[in-house]
């Protein structure tokens, strides 16, 4: 398994505004967070921007968020600050709830890779969604379709996968030969020897109609 470390920001928010500010932006509730507990950012149209990890209280939080997310969570968060007071600012990440490959690997959390791929939570399966949505605070932005999804318990269209083969090339051919063109492909190389990656594919490319027998394709679930 790779050691590849992943790199994160710290974005500060402060002010006496804050939390409601957070509240109001997040897809966590800021009471109770304890070491602290994953949340969303989503755009308005319930795309998920990058999962955080979300510590602090009152009026300092801690958003941690992928390094390479961190400056459009950064103008996500700015575009809403109206009228309130809470100064946003960046600082070094410290006591990173992952911190390498296999640390995703082993938990089946999704990375900048896929979240570059314009999906809404339920995308990246029902632990995501448990661990980062909370369905019983207050609005906040991007709430809507979330909301209308697991209330229908919509079946999406793409998944977020994780997969094993002999070669990048005979996944990503298997991937491709399933469902309309989109976002589907290998996003995060997890191993080369064997190669095992996360990657997002077509909800039909999941079902037993795999031909190539050397290919598994498994939901994150």
């Amino acid at each position: 398994m790779s050691d590849s470390v992943l790199t994160w920001a710290c974005i500060d928010v402060t002010g006496e505004d804050a939390g409601s500010f957070l509240e109001g932006q997040l897809s966590q509730s800021t009471d109770s967070l304890g070491g602290g507990k994953w949340t969303c950012v989503l755009d308005p149209s319930s795309v998920v921007i990058s999962s955080a990890w979300l510590r602090g209280s009152e009026d300092h939080y801690e958003l941690l968020v992928p390094q390479q997310c961190s400056d459009v969570v950064l103008g996500r968060l700015q575009r809403f600050k109206l009228r309130v007071r809470v100064t946003l600012s960046v600082s070094e990440a410290r006591d990173a709830p992952l911190n390498s490959l296999a640390d995703l690997a082993q938990t089946g959390w999704p990375w900048v890779a896929e979240y570059e791929r314009n999906l809404t939570p339920h995308s990246f399966g029902s632990h995501f969604v448990s661990e980062t949505i909370s369905f019983s605070k207050g609005c906040y932005t991007g709430q809507e379709l979330v909301g209308r999804m697991d209330a229908r318990g919509a079946s999406m269209p793409w998944r977020f996968a994780d997969v094993t083969g002999p070669s990048l090339e005979q996944i990503e051919s298997c991937i491709e030969s399933f469902g309309p063109d989109g976002p589907k492909g290998v996003t995060t190389v997890l191993t080369t020897e064997p190669v095992r990656a996360f990657a997002i594919v077509h909800r039909s490319a999941l079902s037993e109609n795999v031909s190539d027998p050397t290919v598994v394709i498994r939901a994150v679930n």
